[in-house]
């Protein structure tokens, strides 16, 4: 199999980004587009290296136990119950972009007007490579903990909703208590933002992985969520 790849040499503004973490690139696992577009993971299928067009991806609550990539299937031990599936929004705009049909955002039981701009039209944005789950929907609190955890009893529990199935999450799914660097004991960083937006979005990334395990069907055209093991 051949592929073909881009390679940045160097670009001021990712110097910081990269230089702060142990990896050297980013290789992308996007939906393809048209024949000057084909993702890494559709070469491959297409030249018979994998059996199936879809990965799986799990990150472990853990942070002293790695999570996982599966290319080509997915890991049932790593979740448990049932695969929710969701279709990818079919939409032009979105290009290469996994999309999902958002229907509800929720916050302490009570549910909130969608976050839907003009260029989102209440749809979800699934990315395994962002950093922060990010909400921003109309009348949506603050998610910032203070670092000596004094508030996090007085944080939200919210749900989004996608095809009317809800992914709930309370503070001690994203609230991430970790030693202190600067001395003892331990300190919270909130793994998820929040916002008041007339216009807003919701990015489903980062530490939605560490309680849903997911699978990209890219043939299919689906998203699976399973609870996490």
């Amino acid at each position: 199999m051949t592929m073909l790849f881009s390679l940045i040499e160097k670009v001021d503004w990712t110097e910081p980004g990269f230089g702060a973490f142990n990896f050297s690139g980013i290789c992308g696992l996007s939906l393809s587009q048209g024949m000057n577009n084909i993702s890494v993971l559709q070469n491959a299928y297409d030249n018979g290296l994998i059996k199936y067009n879809m990965f799986g991806f799990g990150v472990s609550s853990d942070l002293s136990t790695p999570g996982e990539l599966v290319l080509g299937g997915y890991d049932e031990s790593y979740f448990t119950g049932d695969l929710q599936w969701h279709d990818v929004m079919q939409d032009q705009s979105y290009g290469i972009l996994y999309m999902l049909n958002g229907t509800g955002v929720k916050v302490n039981g009570q549910f909130l007007k969608l976050p839907c701009a003009e260029f989102r039209n209440c749809s979800f944005l699934v990315d395994t490579g962002g950093g922060l789950f990010d909400i921003a929907a109309p009348g949506f609190p603050s998610l910032a903990v203070e670092s000596d955890c004094s508030n996090v009893d007085q944080l939200p529990t919210f749900s989004i909703f996608i095809d009317n199935n809800e992914y709930e999450f309370t503070p001690a799914d994203y609230i991430l208590k970790i030693p202190n660097p600067n001395g003892s004991g331990t300190i919270c960083v909130s793994t998820a933002l929040g916002g008041d937006a007339t216009d807003g979005y919701v990015d489903i990334a980062g530490w939605f992985f560490h309680k849903y395990y997911a699978v990209f069907d890219r043939q299919n055209q689906v998203v699976g969520f399973a609870p996490r093991n």
